[in-house]
């Protein structure tokens, strides 16, 4: 009997949750890959002009969708996984709770709502980070960040 032929083969989940599709594939350890499913998804949704959102819960169903579709089409056993990788859209921000329920609909990295940047760096501060050719930088910096155009 071939010793190769009862090797078990091992696997590796790798999940892309992107801005127009959530995928899951598993490949071989030699990069192959076994088996593929792309799900469609909603990118985002937008109550106000410049705004991108999507409800936290929407990624999770969407992935859990696309896993047991996975699942089911596969000849690959689960047991054959031996890791799981995960990329996802650059820049989303979700807030949570302390228990990791969502407080929020997430901020798409495709938002462009800016903070504004007049109460944030103190009036001292200013004239030095100017001088070093920073105060530019440092308010895009603050402007971009979401937690402080929700903390406004």
């Amino acid at each position: 009997m071939n010793p190769s032929a009862t090797k078990k083969v091992e696997l590796i989940l790798a999940i892309d949750a992107g801005t127009q599709s959530i995928r899951a594939a598993l490949i071989d350890l030699k990069g192959a890959i076994r088996d593929l499913v792309k799900t469609p998804i909603e990118p985002c949704f937008s109550e106000r002009p410049g705004w991108a959102e999507q409800r936290p819960e929407y990624y999770w169903e969407m992935l859990c969708k696309t896993c047991r579709q996975l699942f089911a089409q596969s000849r690959e056993p689960k047991e054959s996984i031996q890791c799981v990788t995960l990329t996802t859209q650059r820049g989303t921000m979700i807030n949570v709770d302390r228990n990791g329920k969502p407080l929020r609909p997430a901020i798409v990295w495709l938002d462009q709502r800016k903070a504004d940047v007049r109460n944030f760096i103190p009036s001292l501060v200013r004239p030095f980070l100017k001088a070093l050719n920073y105060l530019n930088l440092a308010e895009g910096v603050v402007q971009d960040c979401e937690a402080n155009w929700i903390r406004q």
